[in-house]
């Protein structure tokens, strides 16, 4: 009689980043560098702003038996996405395009095996009022760039609705401040030494859903044309958004 062999599944909530090809979006460099542009809203001072945007980041910095980090690298006057210019930039977009049920868009681009190349932040000041305080009356700041932040280092949406990649927020919403154990989870299937990229443009929005003023954190898809094509043989980087 053959043996009996007893196979455990562990579910697991959160979801990885992929290209159009199925591959992975992760980070072949650590830490990955940013900066920030603190001018917007009159209501916000420009000190605390960079130090919200700081801490927002350092929250995936600290995850167990994960190696990865984002960097903070200063402050910039740039007010505009752009991947040629090679820099990680988180800023306010006070000329919005964009829905104006966005609250923020993370842009980040890939090349084709799914390795992360770069990524641009984009806060909507044009029709939302921010708070870095906790206002229940408005959109928490840190609430948002850490769900965000979570989609530049490769992570999707989460179904943990306790989670920070949850794709749902409201005004006066915190809890995405904090990481949860399953977005722990996610940074280290990509970034631990066990996990798929840890030994060595997509993106991401927050957006206000109907009724009882919450909103969905979506991560929207775009293709990126008009880059000259490099002298290697790898190719160029696109940049997607998916809901």
């Amino acid at each position: 009689m053959l043996p009996l062999l007893l196979v455990v599944a562990t579910a697991h909530a959160w979801t990885v980043k992929t290209n159009s090809k199925g591959d992975e979006l992760h980070w072949d460099w650590n830490p990955v560098p940013f900066v920030v542009n603190p001018d917007g809203p009159a209501n916000l001072d420009r000190d605390r702003v960079l130090e919200v945007v700081e801490e927002a980041a350092a929250q995936w910095d600290d995850v167990p038996d994960a190696d990865f980090a984002f960097e903070y690298r200063g402050e910039s006057d740039l007010d505009s996405i752009d991947y040629e210019d090679s820099i990680n930039l988180v800023y306010f977009e006070d000329d919005w395009e964009l829905s104006r049920s966005l609250l923020a868009v993370t842009y980040v681009w890939s090349i084709d095996d799914g390795q992360i190349v770069s990524f641009d932040m984009a806060i909507n000041a044009r029709d939302y009022d921010w708070t870095t305080e906790g206002d229940p009356e408005r959109n928490d700041l840190m609430n948002s760039l850490v769900h965000e932040f979570g989609h530049a280092l490769g992570l999707d949406h989460s179904q943990d609705a306790e989670a920070t990649m949850y794709g749902t927020t409201h005004p006066g919403e915190l809890v995405k401040r904090d990481l949860e154990y399953d977005d722990e989870e996610g940074v280290r299937y990509l970034y631990s030494a066990v996990g798929p990229y840890g030994e060595a443009p997509r993106v991401c929005a927050v957006a206000p859903g109907a009724g009882s003023g919450e909103a969905a954190l979506a991560f929207l898809a775009l293709g990126l044309i008009g880059f000259r094509r490099r002298s290697d043989s790898r190719d160029e980087p696109t940049a997607r958004r998916a809901a």
